[in-house]
């Protein structure tokens, strides 16, 4: 069984058509640039907005079959919502919180009691039982409202940028312990990430969304490795680039670059900027995928250095701290480039 959407809803601006399916088990990250719909999907799925067409169903079961279909409200819909600002009860000691998902469920305040105590054990915050929300740091907010989400004992599971509002020092600690549970809770997982390192840690696949569109759908390696639009390319941190092949030979700008291709037709290339090489003069052997190109920019990235060339093929690569120096790396600076066929990613558009 699994949650499945083919869906349509406009609103406004807002124009979602959606088909996208989650297994059990799973967990899918939505990723995509503002505006593109992510929180839309997530309060479709939760029933806070209402499909115009089509159907969303959990383990076979209709929740939302259109204007005029089926709808099953949000308390009837067996999932667990955790949000990107936690959204606490201010009123209610950390302990109430926790026990308000299986109260809602039918069980007794003992019973919700002790489950919320279990799920505050789980998570080491036994101590901030009696506390109220306002009294609790970013990291300890977040963790007792996932304890909330998943005490209910959801069948689905929504994490709207569960990480987004914890600062740097807490992110890390909340990373790991977020995919232990993720990796123990048998349901399904819909994730809304904005960071790339959050759908990497915690998701299985990635669903890359643009303009209510699914764009690319597929497991975590396969997205990163070949990334379908411009969004995805700079998402994951390589160059992408829309070109037409013609056997090996993909001609992308005023370039025409020799791949391992034997594609025909307009396609998709990508080149990762740790795969091409720098050079001061022009390299002996005359690298078949070689050409001569101004700096126009340099930006560290953790330990690294970004260089940005123009020319006439615009491209980033990144090099080391070191490579900087022996090369003397400077904005104006003109530099040869190569990099092997066998690294230049092409797929069909």
């Amino acid at each position: 069984m699994s949650l499945t959407l083919d869906m349509k809803l406009r609103r406004g601006a807002l124009d979602l058509a959606i088909e996208l399916e989650v297994a059990p088990g799973e967990t899918l990250a939505v990723v995509g640039p503002n505006g593109a719909g992510k929180t839309s999907l997530l309060q479709v799925v939760a029933g806070l907005l209402r499909i115009d067409q089509g159907r969303v169903t959990l383990d076979g079961r209709l929740l939302d079959g259109g204007a005029a279909g089926t709808f099953v409200e949000p308390a009837d819909r067996e999932l667990g919502y955790l949000f990107q600002d936690h959204r606490l009860f201010p009123q209610m000691s950390v302990l109430d919180n926790v026990a308000f998902g299986p109260r809602v469920r039918g069980r007794s305040r003992r019973e919700a009691r002790e489950r919320a105590m279990a799920w505050l054990g789980s998570l080491g915050l036994e101590a901030c039982r009696d506390l109220r929300p306002a009294a609790l740091s970013g990291g300890q907010a977040q963790k007792v409202a996932l304890a909330r989400a998943l005490a209910g004992e959801p069948r689905l599971l929504l994490l709207d940028e569960p990480l987004s509002a914890v600062d740097a020092s807490a992110r890390l600690e909340l990373r790991r312990g977020l995919r232990e549970h993720l990796a123990a809770f048998a349901g399904i997982r819909l994730l809304v990430a904005h960071d790339i390192e959050d759908a990497v840690a915690l998701a299985d696949r990635i669903a890359v969304l643009e303009g209510g569109r699914v764009v690319q759908v597929g497991r975590v390696d396969e997205v990163l490795a070949r990334p379908a639009s411009l969004y995805a390319s700079d998402l994951v941190g390589l160059n992408f680039y829309v070109g037409r092949c013609a056997g090996a030979v993909a001609r992308v700008g005023d370039l025409d670059l020799v791949t391992v291709s034997d594609l025909t037709g307009d396609v998709a290339v990508t080149i990762h900027p740790r795969t091409i090489s720098l050079f001061l003069e022009r390299p002996q052997g005359s690298p078949r995928n070689c050409w001569r190109a101004p700096v126009i920019g340099l930006d560290a990235s953790l330990g690294r250095m970004r260089v940005r060339f123009g020319g006439v093929l615009p491209i980033v690569a990144e090099v080391t701290p070191a490579a900087v120096r022996e090369l003397g790396l400077a904005v104006g600076r003109e530099l040869w480039l190569t990099i092997k066929a066998t690294e230049i990613g092409v797929a069909a558009r």
